[in-house]
């Protein structure tokens, strides 16, 4: 295998500055699409950083209704309130770029509107919000992303041609690119299960006595930050978990390894607990919006047996 280690060329530090212009230089936002995928998302980022509340009632009446929201009451009043029904982590991401810019903005004369602010105001400040979190939380990762896949595949391959291409595949030749401009879970779900995946992969190089505690972590770490960015990866956090488990299978690296992925499982039932009374119970089940209910609780969330009568559909 070649070296990870390897300097880097002048053209590969060339085409990651032209491959940072897409991944920075480009805002793709129409605020009348009301994009659920990230308006629920943000409004949870919102709710956390003005109200300390996963409750995102006070801003959908501001900023408006949006869809993938879960209708849930409160188990000491009885009152419902809305919340996200999406996994919570590019939510909790978001928190530290929102905290900053509620207090950044202000002293550039633009403030978070209040209730009475015009409609032009809360827009404003809806899509400057979005900007901020989608290049801080997302796009920047998503493009640090492709440098360490870069330096993954030298252990692969010694051609950097070879590298690039499929980087170049990759980063922006598939829907990666397209979610990594969103403030949206599905390319952070990608990076964090791939790295899981590497991390495990690289320690397999080395002894079972060499491998470090520290990549248990980082493997567990990112296993279980699939699930927590993606209710959906539950399924691909449990193979890497499983991958994670033969490969670090030592004592200490086991303690490491599950105190990674409990890091997730805590931000995980917190949510939960707060927001739907169950740490174990995702929103899908309430959602607000009646037919995606309706289909939602249906066999395992929605999951029923398979029906041959969609394939000629299809």
């Amino acid at each position: 295998m070649a070296s990870a280690r390897a300097k880097t060329p002048g053209f590969v530090k060339a085409f990651f500055a032209l491959v940072f212009v897409v991944y920075t230089g480009f805002f793709p936002y129409i605020g009348a699409v009301n994009n659920p995928n990230e308006n629920v998302r943000t409004f949870m980022t919102m709710a956390l950083v003005e109200d300390l509340s996963f409750k995102i009632d006070r801003i959908v009446e501001r900023h408006g209704w949006t869809n993938d929201m879960a209708r849930a009451p409160d188990k000491k009043t009885g009152v419902f309130h809305l919340y996200s029904v999406k996994a919570p982590a590019v939510s909790y991401a978001g928190v530290p770029v929102y905290f900053a810019f509620t207090k950044i903005m202000p002293r550039l004369g633009h403030k978070v509107p209040s209730m009475q602010a015009s409609a032009e105001e809360k827009a404003r400040w809806l899509a400057d919000s979005t900007w901020a979190l989608r290049f801080f939380s997302v796009q920047l990762p998503c493009f640090a992303f492709l440098i360490f896949l870069e330096r993954f595949l030298r252990r692969v391959s010694p051609d950097p041609v070879l590298r690039l291409a499929a980087v170049s595949a990759v980063g922006l030749g598939t829907n990666y690119l397209a979610y990594a401009l969103m403030f949206a879970s599905h390319a952070l779900f990608a990076v964090a299960a791939f790295v899981s995946f590497a991390v495990t992969l690289r320690a397999r190089e080395v002894r079972a006595v060499d491998r470090k505690a520290k990549d248990a972590f980082v493997a567990g770490l990112f296993a279980g930050l699939a699930t927590l960015l993606e209710y959906h990866a539950l399924p691909v956090s449990a193979l890497l978990a499983l991958f994670a488990l033969v490969t670090f299978y030592r004592p200490t690296r086991l303690v490491a390894l599950g105190f990674g992925g409990l890091l997730n499982a805590l931000g995980m039932t917190l949510f939960q607990w707060r927001a739907f009374g169950d740490p174990l119970m995702p929103g899908h089940r309430m959602s607000e919006n009646q037919q995606f209910a309706h289909l939602l609780n249906q066999g395992f969330f929605g999951i029923q047996t398979p029906d041959l009568s969609h394939a000629g559909s299809l």
